[in-house]
């Protein structure tokens, strides 16, 4: 494959198959290294089947939990700590916790998550969740 022997639409397939994998193990190696936005990529891309992962809404919200601890201020930082509030408030990934699901999209907004108050904007807006 890698010396060019293979044409068409399954080689396509295979090298972007390879060019993902990559792509995902260089943002595992950064996560892993405490990247948040290595960790909120990795969120965002369970979370919607991206890059050859599987849509897993419970691996998603794994990242954006991780993303979410590391060391406050970066923007990054911020979108997981919003992601993990709406996940709360939602069950997505983790078990249904409303009051503490708006708690931590308070916070987020607070401390500057743009994600996290927009979600909130919409609840009240729309008088979901109590």
């Amino acid at each position: 494959m890698r010396t060019g022997e293979l044409v068409g639409d399954k080689a396509e397939r295979w090298t972007k198959r390879l060019a993902d994998e990559n792509t995902v193990k260089g943002w595992r190696q950064e996560a892993e290294g405490g990247d948040p936005t290595a960790m909120y990529i990795l969120g965002v891309s369970y979370d919607q089947g991206q890059f050859g992962l599987s849509e897993d809404n419970a691996a998603a919200y794994a990242w954006f939990k991780r993303g979410a601890e590391t060391a406050e201020g970066n923007p990054h930082q911020l979108a997981c700590y919003g992601r993990v509030g709406a996940a709360l408030l939602t069950g997505e990934g983790v078990e249904q916790n409303v009051p503490h699901g708006m708690f931590v999209l308070t916070d987020a907004a607070h401390k500057g998550s743009v994600l996290a108050a927009m979600v909130l904007g919409t609840v009240f807006d729309r008088g979901w969740k109590g």
